[in-house]
């Protein structure tokens, strides 16, 4: 699972997926957190259902899996949700900022990665 995250981060989506697979069928009873990995991936592939339906997966929200949520549904134009899943970032982090997220929780090193999320987030309704 850790090196579909390192990959997923790297930039390198495609393969991160693999990996993540591939730690899937070994392990069938991971911990959901590992699904954050997947949706990661999957934003950086514009694969957003996909990748909002992974965020979605944490049983215990952060204002972290909110925010990627919420850039999901900006991205899909599902307006709605997307205000709803900011409304739970605010709940959880009444101070949040996407540049200071995008500073200190973002690890993407592909600057397109990065500018894709902080679209998002921005198109959702976040503070910037």
């Amino acid at each position: 699972i850790m090196k579909g995250r390192l990959l997923a981060f790297r930039g390198r989506p495609e393969e991160a997926l693999v990996c993540l697979e591939a730690a899937g069928r070994l392990n069938p009873l991971h911990f959901r957190w590992y699904d954050v990995h997947f949706g990661v991936a999957l934003y950086s592939l514009r694969r957003f259902a996909e990748a909002a339906q992974a965020f979605k997966q944490m049983h215990l929200p952060s204002s972290w899996s909110s925010a990627r949520l919420a850039a999901c549904y900006a991205q899909l134009e599902r307006i709605e949700a997307a205000q709803a899943a900011v409304a739970e970032v605010l709940r959880l982090q009444p101070d949040f900022s996407t540049a200071e997220y995008m500073r200190k929780s973002v690890l993407l090193e592909r600057a397109e990665d990065r500018e894709l999320l902080r679209e998002g987030l921005i198109k959702a309704g976040l503070p910037a």
